[in-house]
């Protein structure tokens, strides 16, 4: 409660920041009281930045009127209107004290002579006192010059929101430390922009940002460049209509940074290079060209010059994976440090994230090199297993914000819901569950359980009758998207083994023998469906110049995976009809992502089925009505789409189910429903309800080199 507002401001701090500190200490003797209150650390800067205390004269009428001046002037905002020096101060405090008697009559009428000078003489016992404090004071100050110390606070996400995956960085720190930017909603698609003053109270909305992510600044502080929709956007902080810059190929972008002369760049996806956009507006340029051994560029920052900045490479295996730094001018990428994530730049040290622990390391912006041993900075920070995202945000101010790993643990159960959306029954026990697929008669479930203090993943198998859940997979691997085979009795899953690829395995449902390996590639996979014949598995892979893919794994004969659809966009989630004869799908071929279902072997022909957006298709059993998520409304409903099957399929009108909450979902193999095989219930992930009231929060550093010293 003693530091100045251009302290906490992050500004340059000089003598007369101590002199209000001194101000604060006198204000506090003579009025009984601290001058700057506050329930939080939050509201308590607010108060020294904004809030005048009352004069000490209001609390102790004795105080002379000289002395409330020089208490009050000490408590000036500006800097330039406080005493200059320390000898101005202490030379008014001797005057007062010496009898400038006519100056330093009581602030309020005192009629009895006597009382009056009974009260003079303590009040100048009382400055007497506090000139000599004084001294004491301002010879310590200058025998050892104060710095800011490190300042802990807490921002709480606003009420009934939740700011999504603690792993995705969906917040920014301006660069004058001043603000903090975050996505907040009820759920992914209803999130919007929040603005956080770090010398306010509470955190103001952005209009018009509905579904936005992974926000940046610009240099002026004026804007933030955000995700939303298969856009990149800009909004003034002050309001106003978003302005889009240009499409992007995923419905969010891996990152952003916007350098001085009006230059943006950014990563569009997982498998994808960086691109380039003016912060105008226009048609996006190529930057960055992945390497043979390179699956995407993402997270990219520019230096303090403005040309050259720093990225993460994802490699096709783990030791490929690395930091790099390059230039806007086409120089070759300089490697800088081997890792697995994400990196960051800021008051010339790199950011990164290493066992859930935040790291600075002293780094040389120009020569592109680390220059001195790494310290610890946070511990229990969230990171991520795949597209390198690590759940901090840093600013050249000094200043951190970080999220935690402990608040995702036991926070989802599986419950089934009815066609009115009315929940029936939990089934699972409490944990952060992410990809999940029903057996064949739909009374097991076989789940990928994410552990967050690992980063990995094992399979397990849910009993839903009895609520009873066992462990599938074992070893010290990251395995996740299980799905049956028709008669239950095996399934087939992608692991994490070695390095960064996923590849493909099956193993019997009883567990009664060691997994089979079905595909191993150089490209990382997910496995999606199983077909009724039990002849093909449907996945995806990722493509560094195609993006994802949709390919057939055949069962029998030399294994060969096929492509199914292979283009310029992004195909994903696909699913077998029941007689095996039709893909559903979805694609962002239109800028937007929509279902699709095509002929198995594909012959050409294509029918779009969503109308508004669509994601994450699945057929009821008797394939003659087809669900999925619509990407367009708010709160994301499942919807129902009934099939007529002719000599081609013949979709009717989109009905809407109920609304299914993706707000703590946010992660890209995750699926958020599966559909019993009558199409009567649904298996749904929805939060437990200690996380429904946990009251989710960023973490905030000011002056984290403090802490170094």
């Amino acid at each position: 409660q003693y530091m100045s507002p251009e302290q906490l401001e992050g500004r340059e701090a000089d003598p007369r920041s101590d002199l209000f500190a001194l101000g604060a200490v006198m204000y506090e003797m003579l009025a009984g009281r601290k001058a700057f209150e506050g329930k939080s650390q939050a509201s308590l800067i607010a108060a020294i930045i904004h809030v005048d205390p009352p004069p000490v004269s209001v609390l102790k009428p004795v105080t002379p009127a000289a002395l409330d001046r020089v208490v009050k002037k000490c408590l000036v905002k500006d800097p330039d209107e406080r005493w200059q020096t320390a000898k101005d101060l202490v030379d008014e405090l001797r005057w007062i004290a010496e009898g400038g008697h006519t100056a330093s009559l009581p602030a309020q009428p005192v009629p009895a002579a006597a009382v009056h000078r009974s009260r003079w003489s303590l009040a100048a016992a009382a400055v007497f006192f506090l000139t000599t404090a004084v001294l004491a004071t301002l010879i310590l100050l200058h025998r050892e010059p104060r710095t800011p110390g490190l300042i802990r606070l807490s921002v709480e996400i606003p009420d009934k929101t939740d700011a999504g995956n603690s792993v995705t960085p969906n917040y920014a720190i301006s660069p004058d430390g001043r603000f903090l930017a975050f996505s907040a909603g009820s759920s992914a698609r209803t999130r919007v922009l929040w603005v956080r003053p770090f010398d306010a109270p509470a955190s103001q909305p952005l209009a018009e940002t509905a579904g936005a992510q992974h926000p940046f600044w610009s240099p002026d502080g004026r804007f933030i460049g955000f995700f939303a929709g298969g856009k990149l956007k800009k909004v003034e902080i002050s309001g106003g209509i978003p302005l889009t810059l240009c499409n992007v190929r995923a419905n969010v972008g891996e990152g952003g940074t916007w350098n001085k002369d009006g230059a943006i760049l950014f990563s569009t996806e997982i498998a994808s290079n960086l691109f380039r956009v003016s912060e105008n507006g226009g048609e996006p340029v190529a930057v960055t060209k992945l390497g043979d051994k390179e699956t995407g560029h993402v997270w990219p920052q520019f230096l303090p010059d403005g040309r050259h900045f720093i990225y993460l490479s994802l490699g096709k295996a783990a030791e490929d994976s690395a930091v790099y730094a390059a230039s806007l001018d086409g120089e070759s990428p300089k490697r800088i440090v081997k890792s697995e994530g994400r990196a960051a730049y800021a008051a010339g040290h790199l950011f990164f994230v290493r066992e859930n622990v935040l790291m600075a390391q002293p780094f040389d912006p120009e020569r592109f090199e680390l220059t001195g041993e790494p310290v610890r900075v946070a511990e229990q920070v969230a990171s991520g297993l795949t597209s390198g995202r690590a759940g901090f945000a840093v600013s050249e101010s000094g200043t951190v914000a970080y999220r935690t790993n402990v608040s995702q643990d036991g926070s989802q159960q599986f419950a089934w819901f009815d066609r009115g959306g009315k929940r029936t029954d939990i089934v699972t026990d409490p944990a952060q569950y992410r990809t999940h697929d029903l057996s064949p008669g739909g009374r097991r479930l076989a789940a990928h359980r994410h552990d967050a203090n690992s980063n990995k993943g094992d399979i397990w198998i849910v009993e839903l009758d009895r609520r009873l859940s066992t462990r599938f997979t074992f070893d010290n691997a990251h395995s996740l998207a299980p799905i049956w085979s028709p008669d239950g009795s095996r399934i087939a899953y992608a692991s994490v083994k070695e390095g960064a690829v996923a590849d493909l395995y099956q193993k019997l449902a009883s567990g009664a023998a060691n997994e089979e390996l079905l595909l191993k590639t150089t490209e990382s996979k997910q496995t999606l469906d199983w077909s009724r014949d039990n002849r093909f598995i449907l996945f995806e892979a990722a493509d560094p110049k195609t993006r994802l893919d949709l390919w057939v794994l055949p069962l029998s004969g030399d294994r060969k995976p096929v492509p199914f659809l292979k283009t310029p966009f992004n195909e994903r989630k696909g699913r077998f009809s029941p007689d095996g004869k039709w893909i559903a799908y979805t694609s962002d071929e239109s800028g937007q992502q929509q279902v699709y279902i095509q002929p198995f072997p594909p012959n050409g022909g294509k029918w779009q089925i969503s109308t508004a957006g669509g994601l994450e298709p699945q057929w009821r059993g008797d394939g003659k009505e087809l669900f999925y998520l619509s990407a367009q409304a708010q709160d994301a409903p499942l919807m129902a789409v009934p099939i007529k099957w002719t000599s081609v399929p013949e979709a009717g009108r989109p009905q809407e189910l109920f609304p299914i909450s993706t707000g703590n979902m946010g992660v890209d193999n995750t699926n958020h429903y599966v559909a019993a095989p009558d199409g009567q219930r649904f298996v749904i992930q929805v939060n437990t309800a200690e996380r429904q009231a946990e009251v989710d929060s960023i973490i905030v550093l000011v002056n984290w080199l403090a802490s170094l010293k």
